[in-house]
């Protein structure tokens, strides 16, 4: 197998990977694999991703801006990984690192997004993931309800908002029914 095909199969089986008790040695021999590479061919570490601003901002920001306020900036912060602070290209208020993730990924969830907003860049950038194709058949079946929906304009229909926390607990649920076997007769 060519390290392409590796990689595509790695991707492909991300949540049997997830799921298997040997996660923890598994993520750290890629991370560390993924290392030597950057190393190897020296290539520039990219900027780390410290999530979504958490600022709350108010009317005026943005003359476009069409949500209710005060809202999260949301920008996602980036910067060198040991940095002690980090400042937000949109707001420009800086935030310490310490903790600023665990802050983020609290608050996010109590927060709604559409599917594309979580797959895109909410669920990312808080380090998380959870197959688009799974939240949109929670959707459909009725696993996953819409909080409300986005505001319309005369070109665009309004997309339904979800809260991240009901998310997160189906995907928790789905987690823990891969890792539990089911044994022969248990009816479930």
């Amino acid at each position: 197998m060519t390290a392409p095909q590796l990689a595509t199969w790695l991707h492909a089986n991300i949540s049997t990977i997830a799921a298997s008790e040997d996660f923890d040695p598994i993520f750290t021999e890629i991370a560390e694999l993924t290392r030597d590479i950057q190393h190897a061919v020296d290539v520039p570490v990219p900027p780390h991703r410290f999530g979504p601003c958490p600022e709350m901002i108010e009317a005026g920001h943005d003359e476009d801006c069409e949500l209710k306020h005060p809202h999260q900036c949301d920008t996602e912060l980036r910067g060198h990984h040991r940095a002690s602070e980090v400042k937000c290209d949109a707001c420009g208020t800086v935030h310490p690192t310490e903790g600023l993730f665990e802050r983020q990924a609290e608050f996010a969830g109590g927060n709604s997004y559409t599917l594309t907003e979580l797959s895109g860049t909410i669920l990312p950038a808080l380090g998380e993931y959870v197959p688009l194709r799974t939240m949109q058949h929670w959707a459909a079946t009725g696993r996953l309800n819409p909080t409300g929906y986005t505001a319309t304009t005369a070109t665009e229909e309004a997309k339904p908002r979800y809260l991240l926390d009901d998310i997160r607990g189906l995907w928790e649920a789905a987690m823990s029914e891969i890792k539990t076997p089911r044994k022969a007769g248990d009816g479930r």
